[in-house]
C-alpha cells in the first residue's frame, strides 16, 4: 500500500492528525493544507485563497485566548460605510491609540462581511479590551463604547464555549468573498502581530489509516485528540 504524508500539529491545547490522500510534499507540485491541487484558472485560485483563509483563521482562533467575539458595523454619519481599506485604516489606528492610551494588550482577529448593498461591517475576536471601556447598549448587548463612539454600534458576546466558536467563525470566510479573493493585495482577514500559531510536531509517511477520523474526505483523513499522550498512543498504530 503507497505510504501517505502524516502531519500532526499542535493547536493550543489540542492536537490535530491528518492523513492525506495527495503526497503534499512533493516538490513539482504545490497543493494547499486541506490537498486540493492548485488550479491555474480563477475559479481555482478563488477556492484556493479562501480555503486557506478558511485554515488561518481557524489556526488562529483555536491557538490563542479570546474574551469576546465582536460584531462591529458603521454609522454612515461617522464612517463611509462602502469603504473597505479606509474602515481597515481607521480601526487599526484606533486600536493602536486604544493601546497607547490603556497600556492594554488589545488583540484581534478580524473579518469583513459586506452586506447586499455593497456596505461591509466586521466580525471577528478581541482580547485586552479594557473592562471599563466595555458598556451594556440600549439593545441590552455589551459594547466597546470607543468603537461605537468612532464607527458605530457593535456588539461583544463573552465566549463560553471556545470550540463551537472557533468552528463557527471560519463560516464568515465563504464564496461570497470571491471579489477580495481573487483581488491582488486584498485580505480575507485581519490579525494583530505576534499572535500563535499551529507548531508541527511530527511529519512523517504512514501506510495506515485513522481510526473513525473527526473528517473524512477524497483528500484527508482529520482527527482531533485532546493529549500528547493520546497522540503518542495513536503514533504507536500508525
Amino acid at each position: 500500500m503507497a505510504k501517505k504524508p502524516l502531519i500532526i500539529k499542535k493547536y493550543g491545547d489540542k492536537y490535530k492528525v491528518t492523513i492525506c490522500n495527495i503526497d503534499v510534499w512533493q516538490k513539482d507540485t504545490e497543493y494547499i493544507e486541506n490537498g486540493l491541487k492548485k488550479e491555474n484558472e480563477e475559479i481555482g485560485k478563488l477556492k484556493n485563497n479562501i480555503s486557506r483563509a478558511k485554515n488561518k483563521v481557524f489556526e488562529y482562533a483555536k491557538c490563542n485566548e479570546w474574551d469576546y467575539f465582536f460584531t462591529g458595523t458603521l454609522d454612515k454619519r461617522k464612517q463611509d460605510r462602502y469603504d473597505l481599506q479606509g474602515y481597515i485604516r481607521d480601526l487599526g489606528q484606533l486600536i493602536r491609540d486604544e493601546r497607547k492610551r490603556t497600556g492594554a494588550e488589545i488583540r484581534y482577529m478580524l473579518i469583513p462581511e459586506q452586506h447586499k448593498n455593497g456596505a461591509w461591517h466586521m466580525h471577528g475576536y478581541f482580547y485586552g479590551i479594557p473592562q471599563s471601556d466595555v458598556v451594556q447598549n440600549e439593545y441590552g448587548y455589551y459594547s466597546w463604547e470607543r468603537y461605537a463612539e468612532r464607527f458605530g454600534y457593535c456588539s461583544l458576546d463573552r465566549i463560553k464555549d471556545k470550540d463551537r466558536c472557533d468552528n463557527y467563525i471560519t463560516k464568515y470566510i465563504s464564496k461570497d468573498m470571491g471579489g477580495l479573493a481573487i483581488e491582488k493585495n486584498k485580505k480575507l482577514y485581519y490579525v494583530s502581530r505576534g499572535l500563535n500559531t499551529a507548531e508541527v510536531i511530527h511529519q512523517a509517511y504512514t501506510s495506515e489509516k485513522i481510526n473513525k477520523p473527526d473528517f473524512e474526505n477524497d483528500f484527508v483523513s482529520i482527527k482531533w485528540l485532546d493529549t500528547l499522550g493520546e497522540v503518542q498512543a495513536l503514533l504507536r498504530l500508525l
